[in-house]
C-alpha cells in the first residue's frame, strides 16, 4: 500500500501532496508492515529521488517522505468510554439531556407514540470518516453552515445493523423517496420520517428512528431521478431557501447518533 502511492507520488508529482493513513491497533500485520518501510526510509536518508518537470537538467528531484504519530481522532463527550482496540458499541441511554431532549420532541410532535428505547450509536470507523469528510467541506465552503444536527431518517428493522455497522448506504434509495434524487433522505420534521412509508413498522408494529448529523455543505434544488449532484454542489434540498428535506450522495455524509424504537401501542 505505501509503495503505490509513493510510486503514484512519483509520477504524479503536482498532483499528490499529503496522504495519512489510518491504521487500527488491531491491524498487527499492517502495523508491522508500515514500521519495516518506515525503517527502511530512514535507513536510506529517508528520501527517494523522482524525475520532475521543474528540476534541472541532468538532476533529480529529492522527495521526502515522513512519518509521525498522529494525534487521536476524539469523540464526542457523550459517548460511554471505549478501549483502544473498541471500534463499535451500541449504549443504551435511559436518562439524562439526551434521553430528555429525544422524549421532549416526542411529546411535542408525535404524541400518540411511545418511546420504548434510545441507543446511541458510537461507531469509530464511521465518526471519523464522518469527521474527515467535515474538515473537506469546510475548508471548500468557509462562509456557510456545512452540519445539520438533529436530522430524522426513519428505516425498517432489516436495515438497523446495516446502517449502525456501515452507515447509510445510497444502494437502498429508491425504496421510498426519489422525488428529489436518488440519494439518502433525512427530514428536519420528526412527522415526515416517522410515517410509515419511511419508518415501516414491523409485525409487532414497531417502528425505529435515527436521529443524525449530517454534512450537507452547499446545497442545490433536488429533482427526481437526479443520481449525481452538479459539480460544487453537496447534496440536494426540496427548497432552497427553507430546506425541510436533504438529500446526501456519499455515505459518509451523515453519522448515526442515536436509533429510537417506538411503538403507538
Amino acid at each position: 500500500m505505501y509503495e503505490a502511492v509513493k510510486n503514484y507520488s512519483i509520477q504524479n508529482t503536482s498532483r499528490i501532496k499529503v496522504v495519512n493513513f489510518v491504521v487500527y491497533p488491531q491491524d498487527t500485520e499492517i502495523v508491522t508492515k508500515f514500521k519495516e518501510y518506515f525503517q527502511e526510509i530512514s535507513t536510506d536518508g529517508s528520501t527517494a529521488s523522482s524525475a520532475s518537470t521543474k528540476s534541472q537538467p541532468g538532476k533529480s528531484q529529492k522527495k521526502k517522505f515522513r512519518h509521525r504519530n498522529v494525534k487521536k481522532e476524539s469523540v464526542p463527550d457523550t459517548w460511554s468510554p471505549m478501549g483502544d482496540e473498541e471500534l463499535f458499541k451500541i449504549v443504551p441511554v435511559t436518562n439524562g439531556p439526551e434521553y430528555d431532549d429525544i422524549q421532549a420532541t416526542f411529546r411535542q410532535n408525535l404524541p400518540s407514540y411511545r418511546i420504548i428505547k434510545i441507543e446511541r450509536i458510537q461507531n469509530k470507523t464511521l465518526y471519523h470518516g464522518y469527521q474527515v469528510l467535515k474538515r473537506k467541506f469546510e475548508a471548500e465552503n468557509p462562509n456557510i453552515t456545512n452540519e445539520v444536527d438533529g436530522l430524522w431518517h426513519g428505516t425498517a428493522e432489516g436495515a438497523v445493523r446495516g446502517i449502525n455497522k456501515s452507515g447509510f448506504n445510497r444502494s437502498y434509495c429508491g425504496k421510498n423517496a426519489t422525488l428529489f434524487g436518488e440519494g439518502v433522505y433525512f427530514a428536519k420534521d420528526i412527522q415526515y420520517s416517522a410515517s410509515d412509508a419511511y419508518s415501516t413498522p414491523d409485525h409487532l408494529r414497531i417502528k425505529r428512528i435515527y436521529q443524525c448529523s449530517v454534512l450537507v455543505g452547499k446545497v442545490m434544488r433536488g429533482q427526481n431521478g437526479l443520481k449525481v449532484l452538479q459539480e460544487s454542489y453537496n447534496s440536494a434540498v426540496d427548497n432552497i431557501q427553507r430546506p425541510k428535506i436533504y438529500v446526501i450522495f456519499h455515505d459518509s455524509q451523515a453519522y448515526p447518533n442515536y436509533l429510537i424504537t417506538f411503538s403507538n401501542q
